[in-house]
């Protein structure tokens, strides 16, 4: 039970970074920009998404410029703004670049599964 309380905080933390369905979405095409899915709904497994929480932690402290603008959003908002994310299961760890999906983890995986490919997208 005492992950409950930590899996809150750290949800608190991560919607805190861009947590507005409106808010400004533009992409700049030359910058690698951070997309995490959330599924925001009163069913949400927080289990499969614990893992996330914990890359996102992990992943801002190597990057903390590229962590400092993500966007954080449903995929239903997701797929509205930006086609390329259409069709991404939730939850979800995104690199776009250019428009183009450079990595993306989806689904139920473990923090050392996100944090890999991740780390190779915002490393080159």
């Amino acid at each position: 039970m005492r992950v409950l309380p930590v899996i809150m905080i750290i949800l608190s933390l991560v919607t805190a970074c861009q947590h507005s369905e409106d808010a400004n979405l533009q992409f700049e095409r030359n910058i690698k920009q951070v997309v995490f899915l959330s599924n925001e709904s009163k069913t949400a497994d927080l289990q499969i998404e614990a893992p996330y929480y914990d890359a996102i932690i992990e992943l801002r402290q190597q990057f903390p410029e590229e962590f400092r603008n993500m966007k954080t959003m449903s995929p239903n908002k997701a797929g509205e703004h930006l086609s390329v994310l259409k069709g991404t299961d939730c939850p979800a760890l995104i690199v776009v670049y250019n428009e183009k999906i450079v990595a993306k983890v989806d689904g139920e995986n473990t923090k050392e599964d996100i944090i890999q490919p991740i780390t190779a997208a915002l490393s080159n």
